[in-house]
């Protein structure tokens, strides 16, 4: 392993990633007080940081300890005062979210404990367990019936009993109608997307256990699917699984866009995807049919996937993303099919929510007496 000093001049960070003499570095940066006193030890792959990270106060007590893997939080991170008093304990999941926060005071009294990943995940009390007896399908429509009735309302699915919520899904009528959200058991994302009356509208991404993408989907209105794309856990796109059909027309487009009015190509509506740039950048890239927004969009900020989502010519629809530079989620939106926020969430850079969750899916959260038989939860 190459051991380098953080002052050497030939050690550049660029977009968050490590290089030595120009390629990628992987080994171990300390950096050292002038008396040569080591205060901090981190280790570095093909660039990222990853693996163990260690840091020190000036007089050689331990300050932090943890682990990184790929330029994210992992696992257990702890962190101490110059007394040696344990003050922050971190536990993050394998996609860089915080899971849970313990905080102590300098007379080490407990003052902050709380479960990170249950905090963000919609649960409402009303939630009936998707296993519940009292559950059953329609044989005729395919319907969900709560004691024979068409189901409206909010199930849940537990890893095992008393353990993590890993599935969510919101129900009007009987059909599947609203977000529906998957986890890991450890906590990290597993799938997110939207449904009217059974049907998949607009984005819906699914997550590998480490946190990258494992597939892209996007669906019309309609149901009908578009566009699929997958990639393997270590991030390579996987040939042969794009949804087949001809190739759209590109345009690469410098002006302000107008969204509200027709974009013209040749004096026609345009469709096809329009590559939209101020010079050599690229700002976003959007799907066309008819001369309006209608389909994937993607904004760019500094060369990264900034944010994410699906358009439709009235506006918004579906899950839509804003992403931190590493590729973790900021913010999430997700909209019924006439652009009404349904849930919409914020993180910090920690992975922690940052704010109340709000949106027309979770207003009964603290209810508590169910409706199930008539009437959207979310109403």
């Amino acid at each position: 392993m190459l051991f380098i000093d953080s002052s050497d001049p030939d050690l550049v960070m660029d977009d968050g990633r490590a290089y030595y003499n120009g390629v990628p570095f992987s080994g171990q940066v300390s950096t050292l007080l002038p008396d040569q006193t080591e205060v901090e030890s981190l280790t570095y792959v093909d660039g990222y940081l990853h693996g163990q990270a260690d840091g020190w106060h000036p007089d050689d007590t331990k300050k932090y300890s943890g682990s990184y893997d790929h330029g994210r939080h992992v696992l257990d991170w702890e962190y101490w005062n110059e007394s040696g008093g344990l003050v922050q304990h971190d536990t993050f999941d394998f996609s860089g979210n915080l899971r849970y926060r313990k905080r102590w005071d300098e007379a080490g009294t407990l003052t902050e404990d709380f479960d990170a990943a249950a905090i963000a995940k919609p649960l409402l009390d009303s939630a009936v367990e998707r296993t519940s007896p009292a559950l059953s399908e329609d044989p005729t429509d395919g319907r969900l019936l709560f004691d024979g009735h068409p189901f409206t309302g909010q199930t849940v699915r537990y890893f095992y009993e008393g353990g993590p919520v890993v599935a969510l899904e919101w129900f009007a009528d009987g059909y599947s109608d609203g977000p529906e959200l998957g986890w890991h058991g450890d906590g990290a994302r597993q799938y997110a997307g939207t449904t009217a009356r059974n049907r998949p509208f607009g984005l819906w991404l699914h997550w590998h256990h480490n946190g990258t993408l494992a597939q892209q989907n996007v669906f019309s209105g309609s149901g009908r699917q578009i566009l699929k794309n997958s990639w393997t856990d270590s991030g390579e796109s996987v040939v042969g699984v794009d949804t087949p059909g001809p190739p759209a027309a590109h345009v690469r487009y410098e002006g302000t866009l107008d969204h509200a009015t027709s974009f013209q190509q040749e004096g026609k509506p345009f469709t096809g995807v329009l590559e939209h740039h101020s010079g050599d950048t690229l700002l976003s890239v959007q799907d066309y049919r008819d001369g309006y927004p209608d389909g994937l969009y993607i904004e760019y900020r500094d060369r990264h996937e900034f944010r994410k989502g699906v358009n439709s010519p009235t506006g918004p629809v579906g899950c839509w993303y804003e992403f931190y530079p590493d590729g973790r989620i900021k913010g999430e939106d997700c909209y019924d099919t006439r652009s009404n926020i349904l849930l919409r969430r914020r993180w910090d850079s920690d992975g922690a929510l940052e704010a109340p969750m709000e949106g027309l899916a979770i207003r009964s959260r603290h209810t508590s007496t169910p409706n199930h038989h008539a009437g959207k939860a979310s109403e």
